[in-house]
C-alpha cells in the first residue's frame, strides 16, 4: 500500500519567477513506481518537441534504463531494439488527441531482463512514429530542446516531485496566477506537504490520501 499526500496552491507571482517541475511529455501510472513494478506510460506529443503532433503512423518506444552502472546519462542499458527496428512489443497504442499508451506486460526488471547485478535508475525513452514499418522513423517524440525523456524510478521511501506546472521551467509574469501541484509518497503512513517561497511556507497540505 502506498500512501499518498497532494498539495495545489494558486497564487499570484509577485515577480518573474522561474519555477522548475518535472516534465508532462511523459506520465504513468503508478506514481512513485519501483523497478519492481508494471508501468502504464502515457505520451503527449503536445508537449516537449511536438514533432508527432498530427502524425498518423504507428509509434514505437524506443527505451532502455539508465542503471547504478551507466556512466552518463547517454549511456543506455538493456536497450530493447535497434533504431529502424519495431518489434510489436514495443508498439504504443493510439488515445486521439495526439496521444499514445503503453503498458508494460511485466515489471521493469523483467520486462528489460536486468541482470540481478544491476539496479534501474531511470527509464530512458524516445518515441518512434512510422509510416511504413521500416528504415529510419518518420518522426520522433522527444522531450524539449531535442533532449531524451528520462523517467525516474524510486525506492521505496518517503519521495516527493512536482505534477504542475508541468513544463520542466516556467516564466510567469507579475501579477499572472500560477497553480502549483505536487504529490509525496510515504510507505510507512500518512504524509503531510508544505511548498515554501524563498524560505517562507505558503501552503502546506491538510488531508492525506491512502490508495
Amino acid at each position: 500500500m502506498k500512501n499518498f499526500s497532494v498539495l495545489r496552491l494558486s497564487f499570484l507571482a509577485i515577480l518573474f519567477l522561474p519555477i522548475s517541475a518535472y516534465s508532462q511529455v511523459v506520465t504513468f501510472e503508478p506514481s512513485f513506481a519501483t523497478q519492481n513494478d508494471t508501468l502504464t506510460l502515457t505520451f503527449d506529443a503536445t508537449q516537449g518537441n511536438g514533432e508527432l503532433v498530427g502524425f498518423s503512423g504507428d509509434v514505437y518506444l524506443h527505451t532502455g534504463l539508465i542503471t547504478d552502472k551507466s556512466s552518463s546519462p547517454s549511456d543506455w542499458k538493456y536497450v530493447q531494439s535497434g533504431w529502424e527496428s519495431y518489434p510489436a512489443k514495443l508498439k504504443a497504442t493510439p488515445l486521439g488527441n495526439d496521444k499514445w499508451e503503453f503498458k508494460y506486460p511485466s515489471s521493469v526488471r523483467e520486462f528489460y531482463n536486468v541482470s540481478a547485478a544491476d539496479k534501474a535508475e531511470e527509464i530512458t525513452l524516445l518515441f518512434r512514429g512510422t509510416l511504413d514499418g521500416a528504415g529510419a522513423p518518420d518522426k520522433v517524440g522527444r522531450a524539449s530542446g531535442g533532449e531524451d525523456i528520462f523517467l525516474e524510478l524510486f525506492e521505496n521511501e518517503v519521495s516527493v516531485q512536482f505534477l504542475n506546472p508541468g513544463e520542466k521551467s516556467k516564466i510567469v509574469k507579475t501579477n499572472e496566477e500560477i497553480e502549483i501541484e505536487g504529490i509525496g509518497n510515504s510507505p510507512a503512513g500518512n504524509l503531510n506537504l508544505s511548498l515554501k517561497l524563498n524560505g517562507t511556507e505558503v501552503a502546506q497540505t491538510s488531508v492525506s490520501d491512502t490508495v
